[in-house]
């Protein structure tokens, strides 16, 4: 089936002031998630923050910014918060698992968008994996989270996440590149 009407819909809204961090845009058959933009002092923020593993709470943002000298802003704090969060999570993806309407994510290859089941029609997104070391990364994260076990002798991860989505996985090696897919 052919989504031929544009849709848009905010997808995370911060509740104190309704301030929309992730927006999907949906046109041509293709779903597009469209988040805040980064800068280089923004991203400066976010690996540090997540490589110490520092909560991302208000205080520690103001810290971080006078540690690096950026002017602090509530707006840098709350793109810094959403993606610290969602780099905590599964990373590109966490935003789709947010979605209620899509069913089915799969990435199926590096550099080639990944594929949704939205409202059971098929949709490209602009989500893309640019290395099967990236790839591999979040399937080894995922297996974290299970408490499982992954790796190019034993590349093949199945379970259930904490939202409640259902995960196969391939780990990628040189004899098969790594893929994933969720399902609510």
């Amino acid at each position: 089936k052919y989504i031929t009407t544009k849709k848009n819909y905010p997808l995370i809204v911060l509740q104190k002031n309704n301030r929309i961090l992730a927006s999907v845009e949906i046109h041509n058959n293709k779903y597009y998630l469209i988040e805040p933009n980064l800068t280089g002092l923004t991203h400066k923020l976010i690996h540090y923050l997540t490589d110490n593993k520092t909560e991302p709470n208000q205080d520690n943002i103001r810290k971080t910014c006078k540690k690096f000298k950026v002017q602090y802003s509530d707006d840098l704090a709350d793109v810094t918060r959403y993606y610290v969060d969602r780099n905590k999570g599964l990373g590109k993806i966490e935003p789709l698992i947010r979605d209620k309407n899509i069913n089915t994510i799969e990435i199926k290859n590096i550099l080639e968008p990944g594929v949704i089941n939205f409202n059971f029609n098929k949709l490209s997104t602009n989500i893309i994996y640019n290395s099967s070391k990236e790839l591999n990364d979040l399937i080894l994260h995922i297996a974290r989270i299970l408490h499982n076990h992954v790796n190019e002798d034993e590349p093949f991860l199945e379970g259930i996440l904490p939202s409640g989505h259902s995960v196969q996985a391939t780990f990628g090696s040189k004899y098969m590149h790594p893929k994933i897919i969720l399902t609510r």
